[in-house]
């Protein structure tokens, strides 16, 4: 006969369990942030190309050598581009 309580004989993991629990919660967090990134940054290069190009074109005065019309066709072929990187 032991000293033992019954309920000593068998080994227990008390910590382990929720340890483990916790580092999977962590990995799933971590895993929904990646999935939402890799959505997201192919719209947001898109946008800051289009956002770029614009810039760049204004920074090279096109809008002041155009004519009323070139200016306005202009702003609406970005327009239109500004739309289309927001399209999935």
């Amino acid at each position: 006969m032991t000293d033992r309580p019954a309920d000593a004989a068998t080994p227990r993991l008390p910590a382990q369990g929720r340890g483990g629990d916790d580092l999977l919660a962590r990995a799933l967090g971590r895993a929904r942030w990646t999935i939402f990134w890799e959505r997201l940054w192919p719209a947001l290069a898109s946008l800051a190309t289009v956002i770029g190009l614009f810039l760049a074109v204004s920074w090279l005065g096109l809008w002041l050598w155009l004519p009323a019309i070139g200016r306005a066709i202009g702003l609406g072929v970005f327009f239109l581009l500004t739309a289309a990187a927001f399209a999935p």
